[in-house]
């Protein structure tokens, strides 16, 4: 019996002949519109991987965006287009947003939280006291906007990293949405 492979994950016999078939269809299809998947897996199997400079979280840069709305997209290529222009390499930038709730709503505000029973009492009381005494969290916890920054060059020295980074971070402490 034949299943597709949405449909293999409901039998257990077809997902436990499942494969990454996929992956050398790929790698050895004459098929040129697969030339820029081919190059990706012959990187990934060679582990030339893109050379990760940094991580940057834009709030503690930059706490004039705080509650600010941002064009993401528009912040990536920016950051990328300026690294590009100075350092004149490829550069990859990812972006995650990270909210829970807070600003508007602080996650820990509907946590209750109960008093451990001493050792020979079953009763469990609530405790009402603010979460803030009991787990004192830094705001930003909940709210994080997080950038990553690869350089598509697989060789670079120390000191072009910490360039890179320089620019990086006076990049984002100058944003401006």
């Amino acid at each position: 019996m034949k299943f597709a492979l949405n449909e293999a994950h409901t039998n257990i016999e077809a997902m436990s002949r499942l494969t990454d078939h996929i992956l050398c269809d790929i790698q050895y299809s004459n098929d040129p519109k697969l030339e820029e998947a081919k190059s990706l897996l012959n990187r990934l199997q060679t582990r030339h991987l893109y050379k990760f400079i940094g991580s940057y979280n834009l709030i503690f840069i930059n706490k004039e965006i705080y509650n600010k709305s941002i064009d993401v997209e528009n912040l990536k290529q920016s950051l990328k287009d300026e690294l590009q222009k100075q350092f004149g390499i490829e550069f990859g930038i990812t972006a995650t947003w990270l909210n829970c709730g807070y600003p508007l709503i602080n996650p820990l505000e509907k946590v209750l939280f109960f008093k451990k029973p001493l050792y020979n009492n079953t009763s469990v009381v609530f405790d009402d006291t603010k979460f803030q005494n009991v787990y004192p969290m830094n705001e930003l916890e909940f709210f994080k906007r997080d950038i990553n920054v690869f350089s598509k060059s697989l060789k670079l020295e120390d000191s072009q990293l910490k360039e890179i980074d320089l620019a990086c971070n006076l990049f984002l402490k100058n944003f401006r949405p």
